[in-house]
């Protein structure tokens, strides 16, 4: 992998970042009068949640980069990395909330699932859209060629 990216994988590495300190503050915020309650401590959920969303948000665009150049073993890591850094915070809701009533966790597992699918859907995007351009660009270069091949024989 070289050292300097495309210029778009340094823009979405920065919005994704943006993104995930976003989301992170504001399901923190969420957190506070909703887990405390049940026996969460929303401190401590804070606090993974912050600890997982740097992997999370340096593991989105990495995932790309290895799967645009299809190696397949890191893009493996980077899935079980992602997976893990995903779960962390509401595994630790599973450990402590005891006292969390069977609608409330209903709730939370719909809210797990669909922001798990939705992560899934949008990298699965941002990877086919990436691999497009890297064909379209073998492609041009491909074809580049058999211009230039052509035109060396027409001059000879």
């Amino acid at each position: 992998m070289k050292n300097e990216h495309p210029i778009w994988i340094q823009r979405l590495s920065r919005f994704f970042g943006i993104g995930i300190i976003f989301y992170m503050v504001l399901r923190f915020i969420i957190a506070i009068p909703t887990l405390g309650p049940y026996g969460v401590n929303p401190y401590i959920f804070g606090f993974l949640d912050v600890i997982t969303a740097i992997p999370y948000a340096i593991g989105v665009p990495r995932l790309i980069i290895h799967a645009k150049q299809r190696e397949n073993q890191k893009v493996i890591q980077w899935i079980i990395l992602l997976a893990i850094s995903f779960i962390v915070p509401y595994l630790y809701i599973a450990i402590e909330g005891e006292k969390i009533p069977i609608l409330v966790w209903g709730v939370l597992s719909i809210i797990v699932l669909a922001l798990g699918v939705e992560a899934f859907l949008s990298v699965r995007s941002k990877i086919k859209m990436a691999m497009k351009e890297e064909d379209e660009l073998i492609t041009k270069s491909y074809e580049d060629a058999l211009t230039s091949k052509k035109k060396d024989i027409l001059i000879k």
